[in-house]
């Protein structure tokens, strides 16, 4: 058995049969050499007993238990997440359409061991991939594609903006 400062329970939910709102681990998203995401969080799809699939971002809170000042370090993490969930929802509660919005958040005990630090998850829509992958698919940069995604993002901060939503206070 390995000691608890070793074990990363974010990396351990594959035995969890169902999680709250109905959804069920299925498998595990490699990371990808040069892939975005994955900061202090593993990637699972999950599926929901409606049939739909999404992406569950897993919190990785343990890094902090191996720093020299673990406190201060699990309260970034947790701030960093309690934040990230609260734009989230303010997004969906003003039913901001060019913000990627979660679907559900939520926490599960990471198993018998480490029932006292639970793993924090958000869900969100299943991407086909990410940015950098799809840029690296390629050996020139389709001008159109990158038209379309600086418009995107111009509107996503349009809407962010007129929402108030880069004004709010934590």
């Amino acid at each position: 058995m390995q000691p608890m400062l070793e074990f990363n329970p974010a990396e351990n939910l594959m035995e969890k049969e169902q999680l709250d709102g109905g959804w069920t681990i299925v498998a595990k998203v490699p990371s990808q050499p040069g892939s975005t995401g994955g900061n202090f969080s593993v990637g699972y799809e999950v599926e929901h007993e409606s049939g739909k699939r999404a992406f569950l971002k897993a919190l990785d809170f343990s890094i902090a238990l191996k720093q020299p000042d673990s406190t201060t370090v699990l309260q970034s993490l947790t701030s960093a997440y309690n934040y990230e969930r609260m734009v989230l929802n303010e997004c969906k509660k003003r039913s901001l359409d060019r913000v990627v919005v979660s679907i559900g958040d939520g926490e599960v005990p990471a198993g018998d061991l480490h029932t006292s630090l639970p793993v924090p998850y958000l869900i969100f829509e299943l991407a086909e991939g990410d940015i950098r992958s799809r840029l690296a698919e390629t050996s020139y940069y389709d001008v159109a594609f990158v038209l379309r995604a600086l418009h995107q993002c111009a509107v996503g901060i349009r809407q962010l903006h007129t929402a108030s939503m880069s004004h709010i206070k934590i």
